[in-house]
C-alpha cells in the first residue's frame, strides 16, 4: 500500500513540475490572403505542422482578406516551425451575394476565385517564436 502512495505522489508532483495543459508553444499568426491584389474573403487557412505529431490551426479571411490562426477554441496561435497550408473556399455566385446582402450579412464586394495551383499545391509557412505576420500574395496567371 504504501509502495502505490509512493507511486501517486511521485507522479503528482512530476505533473506539477512539468506543468500540464499548457500545450506547445505557439506562434501567433495572422496576415492577408490576396490574388492580383484583391482581397480574398472567406476562405479557410489550414496551418498543418509537417513535423510529425503536430496540431493544426485554422483561420478564416474577412472580407478584406484578413486572418487570424486559432489552435484551439480559445487559444490563438499555430505550433513553431514549418506548416504546409491549405486553402478551402466556397464559391459564391452573385445572386448569392446579392442575398447575402439583402439578409444584412457581411459579405465580399465580388467573389475572387483562388488560383487553382494554390488549392492543388497548396502553400507553405515558417511559424516562428512571438508574433508572425504571414500573409499571401497570389497571383491568377
Amino acid at each position: 500500500m504504501m509502495r502505490k502512495w509512493t507511486m501517486l505522489s511521485v507522479a503528482a508532483v512530476s505533473l506539477s513540475i512539468l506543468g500540464c495543459g499548457d500545450g506547445p508553444p505557439l506562434g501567433t499568426v495572422e496576415g492577408d490572403l490576396t490574388v492580383d491584389g484583391k482581397p480574398v474573403g472567406k476562405v479557410v487557412l489550414t496551418f498543418s505542422p509537417t513535423t510529425p505529431g503536430g496540431s493544426v490551426s485554422y483561420g478564416k479571411t474577412d472580407n478584406k482578406g484578413h486572418y487570424k490562426l486559432m489552435f484551439t477554441d480559445t487559444k490563438a496561435g499555430a505550433m513553431l516551425g514549418p506548416h504546409k497550408v491549405t486553402l478551402e473556399q466556397t464559391r459564391i455566385s452573385k445572386g448569392e451575394l446579392a442575398e447575402m446582402k439583402a439578409e444584412g450579412q457581411d459579405v465580399p464586394d465580388e467573389f475572387v476565385p483562388l488560383p487553382k495551383s494554390a488549392l492543388k499545391d497548396g502553400l507553405t509557412a515558417e511559424v516562428k517564436k512571438g508574433h508572425n505576420t504571414i500573409s499571401f500574395e497570389l497571383k491568377s496567371k
